[in-house]
């Protein structure tokens, strides 16, 4: 029993044993391609290094390697090989960026490649703050002139799913469809009526954004900034009001069939990526600009007979703008391709 223990370690420590063996091994192996290569004796180098690409190399070794094999085929004129073997760096290196160390050869097969991403698929989640541009003010007892305005009210959310197309290594175009509500509320600075209680009205909406924008992305190494234009279209599927008059407030009503279901923005902003291994997060700041020169129905301006009678109150003509800043993460998609 007393020989049991020693040997359960040595049969646990056996296989790490093993791979740094292996390991030293590789080491030395490289080393000595390394002065084959230098010495111009390069048609042993790729076979003597094969064996340790997949298991043997620490990333820094299996680098030097695959380029060390690269570049011996390339000076034994064999151009096809040279391919194969920048084909397979790239596959398991697709983020490899040239460096000033990199010899002229090497670089010239890699430029044949597009190395860039294909695609990016992501999700975020963040806030907004809305407010209303009033082109026309209503109110049916407006004796004072009072100019109302709409303001944001408090903080509401998004979330939605990010997709991203490569037209170059620095231009995207992206799609983000998003579910997203805004709340806002219509606020006089005094009252409109005389000796009555200061008027203010609450609205809670919900959306499906479809915004497609192009990004414009500044390469500087782990931390990305990028500016974004674009546009998007909304649709109203949830829409709910609230009146207070002094110190009473209504209920929720339904006010969707008073708003255009159908609303589009244009909308511009930018933000910082975070790069990681084949994914980044990403913080993500834009502000949504209003097309629709009117978000609410003018014919069904006065079917809401409490909002005349019980709480003094009818729909400005106006548009949506809207603050958003989002936080996400993204995985990218890669799939090598000679171009040249």
């Amino acid at each position: 029993m007393r020989y049991l223990k020693p040997l359960l370690l040595i049969l646990i420590l056996l296989p790490a044993i093993d791979a740094f063996a292996q390991e030293e091994d590789c080491a030395v192996k490289l080393r000595e391609a390394q002065q084959l290569y230098d010495a111009g004796r390069i048609e042993a180098v790729p076979e003597m290094l094969q064996s340790c690409i997949e298991k043997g190399f620490t990333q820094e070794e299996r680098l030097s390697a695959f380029k060390l094999i690269i570049l011996c085929q390339i000076y034994n004129d064999d151009p096809d090989k040279a391919h194969e073997g920048m084909l397979s760096f790239l596959k398991r290196y697709p983020e490899y960026e040239l460096s000033t160390t990199d010899p002229d050869e090497f670089r010239f097969i890699f430029e044949q490649y597009r190395t860039r991403p294909m695609f990016d698929l992501g999700a975020f989640a963040g806030v907004n703050r809305t407010h209303g541009l009033i082109s026309q003010p209503f109110s049916p007892f407006n004796l004072n002139k009072e100019k109302p305005k709409y303001t944001a009210d408090g903080f509401a959310f998004q979330v939605g799913a990010l997709f991203n197309f490569y037209a170059s290594s620095k231009i995207q175009i992206s799609i983000e469809p998003m579910y997203a509500q805004s709340n806002f509320q219509l606020e006089y600075e005094n009252s409109p009526l005389e000796g009555f209680g200061v008027l203010d009205h609450f609205e809670r909406q919900s959306y499906l954004y479809i915004p497609l924008s192009g990004t414009y992305e500044f390469n500087m190494e782990k931390i990305r900034p990028y500016i974004r234009l674009g546009g998007q279209v909304g649709i109203l599927f949830d829409n709910k009001t609230s009146s207070t008059e002094g110190i009473y407030t209504g209920p929720d009503e339904d006010n969707l069939n008073s708003r255009n279901q159908l609303n589009y923005w244009v909308f511009g902003g930018g933000g910082i990526k975070y790069k990681l291994n084949k994914a980044y997060f990403f913080l993500d700041l834009r502000y949504n600009f209003g097309l629709n020169k009117y978000l609410n129905s003018a014919d069904n301006r006065f079917t809401q007979e409490n909002h005349t009678w019980v709480y003094m109150y009818q729909d400005s003509e106006f548009r949506l703008n809207s603050f958003l800043i989002s936080f996400g993460y993204a995985f990218s998609f890669y799939n090598p391709k000679r171009t040249q």
